[in-house]
């Protein structure tokens, strides 16, 4: 399966606030540096993107997803970054209606039954996800039950082709 990993395309000021935002960094995205790499131990194609650092809009994130045929994506992020999160669920959904969408990170792991009905998406993976992606890709691979799948979150009728 090919993976794709993302943050939402988010500025200092959604993360910080427009008080902090000249005092805050953008921070690589170590949490998807360690789902890649997790991806990749269990031989998946994976590949990451840290939409703010590279000038990635929601839209270019799914037409990347399209244009390179991406069987899954998974967004990470934080709750002030929630409206962003949201607009790259949505242009994703927008031209690719059947892909596979996974959050993880701290929003979707405090608030996973909110966040799962309000973006209309797949999975939430609920906090440290290394050992859980693996299981969960495992999972969708070989179409098994996703009740054996510890720390996630799923909606009921998950169909995947």
């Amino acid at each position: 399966m090919k993976v794709l990993l993302t943050t939402p395309p988010y500025s200092l000021e959604d993360r910080y606030g427009k008080k902090l935002k000249h005092f805050g960094g953008d921070a690589e995205p170590l949490g998807l540096a360690y789902i890649a790499a997790a991806v990749r131990h269990i031989n998946h194609y994976v590949e990451v993107i840290d939409a703010p650092v590279q000038n990635f809009t929601s839209e270019m994130i799914a037409q990347k997803a399209k244009e390179e045929k991406f069987d899954i994506v998974g967004i990470t992020g934080f709750t002030p970054a929630y409206s962003r999160i949201k607009a790259t669920v949505e242009a994703l959904q927008k031209i690719l209606p059947k892909l596979i969408i996974i959050i993880g990170g701290p929003h979707g792991s405090i608030l996973p039954e909110e966040t799962i009905e309000d973006l209309n998406i797949d999975f939430i993976v609920i906090g440290e996800g290394e050992n859980t992606i693996k299981e969960l890709l495992t999972t969708i691979e070989c179409k098994g039950n996703f009740h054996d799948v510890k720390g996630i979150c799923f909606k009921e009728n998950v169909q995947i082709s």
